[in-house]
């Protein structure tokens, strides 16, 4: 039985959501900063995991690297 972090609830084993509360069991993978996502986004931050996880991210243009898009970009 997987029981849910977010209201204690027995759920059957391979449960992907909580059969009470619905949310998400298991947690899945964090992304490291500065990963790589589809070759397009790079993870600059985890912003919140309270329904599933979100994140801050980067898009690049096609063949550039994160540091010569900060230089693009400059500063927020």
């Amino acid at each position: 039985m997987m029981q849910c972090t977010n209201c204690g609830m027995s759920n059957k084993p391979g449960a992907r959501f909580c059969s009470n509360c619905g949310v998400a069991l298991g947690g899945g993978t964090t992304l490291p900063l500065g990963a790589a996502v589809q070759g397009r986004y790079t993870i600059l931050k985890l912003l919140g995991t309270e329904v599933g996880k979100h994140y801050l991210v980067m898009e690049l243009v096609p063949g550039e690297t994160l540091e010569e898009r900060l230089a693009r970009q400059g500063t927020w």
